[in-house]
């Protein structure tokens, strides 16, 4: 066999062995991803639209980090993660951006869901503006779905008996009652 054969072969192997290892390490971050929303049953999957209607519907879920949480300086709920390791561990932050209130530019949305932020409403679910410079929470709540079907609303858990409505009003969201 010829060195340059040997070598085709080497790199051929070499090549096969990597995407071998990329395909394990996605899967198992898939099978730890699928384990988190069964434990969770989340209702937003990983890039699911956050919204099916209106005004974030053209707005994707994102996978975030703790690192997130403090880039938006919301040490409080990063304090109450970092107390509780095992929680930490079991943390899934999602994240999506669209333009929901009448502040400049998009507004972040983040819902945190761990075993410390979800209940039987939902998990933590945050707007943040960064209009000013530096990150505003304009509404801190609970909620598994939220949909924004007209400038400066949101719905929380829409069409469900845990539906809540909230406007953008002196420069935070306010329960409302939706008709």
């Amino acid at each position: 066999m010829s060195s340059v054969h040997l070598n085709f072969r080497l790199i051929a192997l070499s090549i096969f062995a990597v995407a071998a290892v990329g395909a394990s390490a996605a899967s198992a971050q898939s099978s730890r991803d699928e384990n988190t929303a069964t434990v969770f049953k989340s209702n937003v999957p990983i890039n699911r639209s956050v919204g099916v209607e209106g005004r974030l519907k053209g707005a994707f879920w994102t996978t975030g980090s703790e690192k997130d949480l403090l880039d938006m300086r919301l040490m409080k709920e990063t304090r109450r993660l970092e107390r509780a390791p095992e929680a930490m561990k079991n943390t899934r932050i999602w994240i999506a951006r669209a333009d929901v209130s009448e502040l400049a530019g998009e507004e972040i949305l983040m819902q945190i869901r761990s075993p410390l932020t979800c209940g039987s409403l939902g998990c933590e679910l945050l707007v943040i503006s960064e209009a000013t410079g530096s990150p505003v929470v304009l509404l801190h709540t609970i909620g598994d779905t939220i949909d924004a079907p007209a400038m400066d609303e949101l719905v929380i858990n829409k069409g469900s008996d845990r539906q809540r409505a909230w406007k953008y009003s002196r420069e935070r969201f306010q329960p409302f009652e939706k008709r």
